[in-house]
C-alpha cells in the first residue's frame, strides 16, 4: 500500500481522468492520432493497483491496459496522458477526446460486405484457387482484430495467406496491417 500522500496523488490523477471522460459527450481513446476505442461503446476502468493508476479498455474486438504516469496536457477538450504498456520501457502518449465528426467504427455488416468484395476480387484475379478459413472475426488467441479479413488460398499443394482491410477502417488499423499480416502468414 502506498503512503497516504502518494495514494492521495494517485486518487487525484484517477479522479481527474474519470471526470474528464464523463464530461465528454462522445469520448474516444486515441493512440498515435488514431481513434482506437469509442469509450461510450467499450468497457473501461481506472483503478489504483500496485501503486499505479491503471487504465484498461476493452470491447469484443480487442483490449489494452496502460499504466498512467501523469497528465501530459489538457487543452481544447483533449486530455493527453503519459502511459506505459505492460513491461514498457519507454513512455507513450494517449489522448482522450471527443469523437471526430463523421468518424464511426466500421460495423459488422460493412466488414461482411468487404469480405464478400475481397473474395470476389481474389476469385477474379486468381481463378482456380480455393479460398479457405476466410473470416474477419476477433481471435484473441492469436491477437487478430476484426478489422482484417483474412484467409488461405489453396490450389493443389500450393497455398498462400491473404489479409485485407476495408477503406472504411481507421488509420490505426492500416498502420498495424503489416504486423497482423505477418502473424497471419505464420
Amino acid at each position: 500500500m502506498p503512503r497516504a500522500a502518494d495514494y492521495a496523488e494517485l486518487q487525484k490523477l484517477q479522479n481527474e481522468i474519470e471526470s474528464f471522460i464523463k464530461a465528454q459527450l462522445h469520448p474516444v481513446l486515441a493512440e498515435d492520432d488514431a481513434e482506437i476505442f469509442d469509450l461510450t461503446a467499450a468497457s473501461w476502468r481506472l483503478t489504483i493497483e500496485y501503486d499505479k493508476v491503471l487504465l484498461e479498455v476493452w470491447n469484443s474486438a480487442r483490449s489494452i491496459a496502460r499504466r498512467v504516469e501523469e497528465v501530459a496536457y489538457r487543452d481544447r477538450g483533449r486530455l493527453g496522458l503519459f502511459v506505459r504498456r505492460a513491461a514498457g520501457k519507454s513512455a507513450a502518449t494517449i489522448e482522450i477526446r471527443e469523437m471526430k465528426a463523421g468518424a464511426r467504427p466500421a460495423p459488422a455488416k460493412a466488414r461482411t460486405t468487404f469480405q464478400h468484395q475481397l473474395l470476389a476480387m481474389l476469385g477474379k484475379e486468381h481463378p482456380g484457387w480455393k479460398f479457405e478459413r476466410v473470416g474477419h472475426h476477433t481471435d484473441r488467441e492469436y491477437s487478430f482484430s476484426a478489422h482484417y479479413t483474412r484467409g488461405l488460398a489453396r490450389r493443389g499443394t500450393s497455398a498462400w495467406a491473404f489479409l485485407g482491410l476495408s477503406p472504411k477502417e481507421g488509420p490505426g488499423a492500416a498502420d498495424a496491417l503489416l504486423a497482423h499480416g505477418v502473424i497471419w502468414l505464420d
